[in-house]
């Protein structure tokens, strides 16, 4: 559903108006004005699917989200502020952005932040809620509080794309706006995957956190027969290049060996598991080997013997415990 309001439409108090609407749109939030000018606010939200957008201009306020008001919100969100117009800072897990007209931030409701607006301001916000956006894009939360320069060529790219996205919602039926809604967290993804990559070049300790993003992905999806190293550049946004560079500076194996090597963990956990009654076949296709021969050599290979050894000398050694 389409809104829009302002405060040109209440003659009483804007500003109380303003927070009501502003804890009920977003997340419960602590609102302040800043100087003492009459306070003023326009804003348009429109929804595409479960992803909200939202034009917003603003008279100068602090904003506080506090674990107070964590405790009190029933649905949390990851928001992407797009700056459009004026300056902005937003602060979270101990980093400061400022950001200036075409530079972004994401930030996490589910944890404290601030937002302090000195001027009259105008900002894009991308409000997408945050489990949808963890399943699609793991490890996003040492993605927040970075600024992503709206130099940056994906980063302007999102940004104009949000853009447009909210000066066209009126013309999409709701069936356009719920695969649009699609596209753009593709976008968000490989915008946020590219700039971990940029990251990387030049902060070599933002590769620990890029590199558990990526292994939250493959946790998520190890199951699935079709995970590969290009699978998961496209839906990290992480060139294969820059993935192989990844994991050769934060490990001894490449990025295929990790996938191969965590698969054969689990089948070995669930060989060794007395009440297990799966066939080894349908054991190694549960969790994504595409036949039990290439599985069976793997396994050898690693654990020295063969599944069904393995199996067997479990169970037995189990029994022998046991007596």
């Amino acid at each position: 559903m389409d809104l829009q309001l302002g405060s040109s439409g209440f003659t009483e108090d804007s500003l109380k108006v303003w927070r009501d609407i502003a804890c009920d749109l977003f997340v419960p939030l602590q609102i302040d004005p800043m100087g003492k000018d009459p306070f003023r606010w326009d804003m348009y939200d429109t929804d595409f699917g479960d992803i909200s957008l939202t034009d917003l201009s603003l008279s100068p306020q602090d904003v506080q989200r506090s674990n107070k008001h964590i405790g009190g919100s029933s649905t949390d969100y990851f928001l992407l502020s797009v700056q459009v117009e004026g300056m902005a800072t937003i602060a979270q897990d101990g980093r400061h952005v400022r950001l200036a007209p075409g530079d972004g931030v994401l930030y996490d409701t589910k944890r404290p932040y601030m937002l302090v607006f000195e001027h009259d301001m105008r900002q894009h916000i991308l409000r997408v809620p945050r489990d949808m956006l963890l399943s699609a894009i793991p490890g996003m939360n040492d993605a927040v509080a970075r600024r992503i320069s709206g130099t940056f060529s994906l980063g302007a790219l999102l940004g104009s794309t949000i853009r447009h996205y909210i000066d066209g919602a009126a013309n999409f039926e709701p069936s356009e706006r719920a695969n649009l809604s699609n596209s753009l967290l593709d976008l968000l993804a490989v915008t946020i995957g590219k700039f971990d990559a940029m990251q990387m070049e030049k902060e070599p300790s933002n590769r620990v956190a890029t590199r558990a993003r990526i292994d939250a992905f493959i946790a998520k999806n190890l199951k699935n027969a079709d995970l590969s190293v290009a699978m998961i550049s496209s839906r990290t946004g992480l060139s294969i290049r820059a993935l192989h560079r990844l994991f050769k500076a934060t490990g001894d194996e490449t990025l295929s060996r990790f996938i191969t090597k965590r698969r054969l963990e689990h089948c070995a956990a669930e060989l060794a598991d007395p009440g297990q009654r799966k066939t080894i076949t349908e054991l190694c296709l549960d969790w994504g080997f595409s036949d039990s021969a290439h599985f069976s050599r793997a396994f050898r290979t690693h654990y020295g013997l063969t599944p069904r050894e393995f199996r067997s000398g479990s169970t037995g050694h189990l029994m022998t415990s046991a007596k």
